[in-house]
């Protein structure tokens, strides 16, 4: 989805993030966020207590 995507950081210190140049087309956002969700792992059950 973002293969030309290039690492910078915000601050001297801090990690490298994903920079985001088309935060306002709607559209390539949604898609976006739903290619990003389907790679999340399930979340854990939780422990009854």
């Amino acid at each position: 989805m973002m293969p030309d995507a290039s690492l910078e950081r915000t601050y001297e210190g801090k990690k490298e993030m994903l920079l985001m140049e088309n935060v306002e087309d709607k559209e390539y956002l949604t898609d976006l966020f739903k290619a990003i969700y389907d790679e999340l792992a399930a979340p854990k059950p939780k422990k009854k207590k």
